[in-house]
């Protein structure tokens, strides 16, 4: 019985105790995620090898988004709370097999913007101007 509840609290508990001190810094990719650049939908779901342009979003507890791109200036984005503008976050973020990223803080250290964006996040959608005046648009499911 010892070695059951053992086993029942490294398999679950502990690890529930992980995810949950570190939910901010875990970013999962969400498969369902709409991205619109300028009004035209572009890849976000396993896109072609032919697709010029694509993105993959993932999402943490706080509804902060993270960004990989192709096809643009900056191929990575990040974009908190109260960011006035999307910025590279560098090495802070390290990525598992294009299914989870891991951050090395709750909030990721990034440059200061060269221009404001108009970001703006609500729990479902999230838009921005990159530095290229392209309209951003992701929306959340």
């Amino acid at each position: 019985m010892r070695k059951f509840l053992l086993f029942l609290f490294v398999t679950t508990v502990l690890p529930g105790m992980l995810l949950y001190h570190y939910r901010n810094r875990i970013y999962l990719w969400d498969m369902v995620a709409r991205v619109r650049v300028d009004g035209t939908r572009i890849a976000s779901f396993y896109p072609r090898l032919s697709d010029a342009t694509s993105a993959r979003v993932y999402i943490n507890a706080s509804n902060d988004i993270y960004v990989e791109r192709t096809g643009f200036a900056s191929d990575r984005l990040i974009l908190q709370k109260g960011m006035p503008a999307p910025a590279d976050p560098g090495k802070e973020i390290r990525c598992w097999a294009k299914s989870f990223c891991l951050a090395s803080a709750d909030t990721v250290p990034v440059s200061a913007p060269q221009y404001d964006a108009h970001a703006a996040m609500s729990s479902r959608t999230v838009e921005w101007m990159d530095a290229e005046h392209r309209s951003w648009k992701v929306q959340l499911y």
